[in-house]
């Protein structure tokens, strides 16, 4: 929603109040709403949206506003796989800029990351353009980490940009994680597979799509921009989709290789010199075998190997 010249006399505490679903960004052409210049922006107030071009102001914005060296665009996640396990869950984002994130220790990024306060919080909802997901604003030139509220595994889910997103739009780059393990997953941009390992480390170069796959950490990077569009509805029609593939699991066989009959340990034919074990030796029982030891005492041995199956007598 595009607005300028705009004015306000001293009667306005509150120049915008937002109302469900909360979804509108105001984009201020000549800078007359936000007073922070021509090509400024305003938006909700979400933990996700505190970012140094911005400035939460609640009770005059009820959100933020934020300088023109950034944009608030609008994403959609949708289309989930096992869509049941997420209806009615929350999508959460927390803002991991390389910047903020290197620069805290290990307890400190713990106790940031377990600090709910420091999420955006958005609602799933069922309603249209698209249906059954998020519409989730986010500034663009950062990066966030994404994930559900209760740690569901992502197995495919697609995201569509809307159709106010320009190719001069600052990138936004995200990770998600998957508790689960997966043997890869999926980038396709706009039906096209994109290559794993495909972040350039000069920003100038992101596209849409491109993603790393850090296996180790059961994390991907992904990076999404602003495209031409031509769907009439509000977001692009399934730009982005990312598949989980599962890891191949291989079926275990046990093989019983146990004899079928029972030696006993008294009987010498039973033990390969044919001779009971005795005092200082190194005794086994080979795998195979199922000895009863049917004696009250033995010698004391150097050694007793069980690879086998060794029962007591009654």
């Amino acid at each position: 929603m595009t607005f300028e010249q705009i004015s306000f006399d001293s009667t306005v505490p509150r120049k915008i109040r937002f109302g469900t679903p909360y979804r509108a960004i105001f984009y201020d052409n000549d800078g007359t709403l936000t007073g922070k210049g021509a090509g400024s922006w305003a938006s909700y107030f979400y933990a996700s949206h505190l970012v140094p071009e911005c400035e939460h102001k609640q009770d005059e914005y009820d959100g933020v506003i934020c300088d023109n060296t950034v944009q608030i665009r609008r994403l959609a996640f949708h289309s989930a796989k096992k869509a049941g396990e997420f209806t009615g869950m929350a999508l959460r984002a927390i803002l991991w800029d390389d910047s903020v994130i290197t620069a805290m220790d290990n307890a400190t990024l713990d106790a940031y990351k377990l600090n709910m306060s420091n999420y955006g919080n958005f609602d799933f909802k069922e309603k249209s353009d698209p249906m059954n997901g998020w519409a989730v604003p986010f500034v663009t030139g950062h990066k966030y980490k994404v994930h559900w509220g209760t740690g569901i595994p992502m197995e495919e889910m697609k995201i569509s940009i809307s159709e106010n997103w320009e190719l001069t739009d600052k990138p936004v780059e995200f990770v998600f994680n998957h508790t689960q393990e997966r043997a890869a997953i999926n980038v396709t941009y706009e039906g096209t597979l994109i290559a794993n390992e495909s972040i350039p480390t000069d920003k100038a170069l992101y596209s849409s799509g491109q993603n790393k796959h850090r296996y180790s950490d059961k994390e991907l990077d992904l990076v999404v921009m602003g495209t031409n569009h031509t769907a009439n509805n509000i977001y692009k029609e399934t730009l982005i989709k990312l598949e989980a593939i599962m890891p191949v699991v291989t079926e275990v066989v046990v093989i019983n290789d146990d004899e079928a009959d029972y030696r006993m340990w008294s009987n010498a034919s039973n033990w390969p010199n044919g001779q009971l074990p005795q005092a200082g030796d190194n005794v086994e029982i080979p795998s195979g075998w199922k000895m009863i030891l049917d004696i009250e005492e033995t010698p004391v041995f150097t050694m007793l190997s069980i690879n086998g199956k060794l029962y007591f007598s009654d």
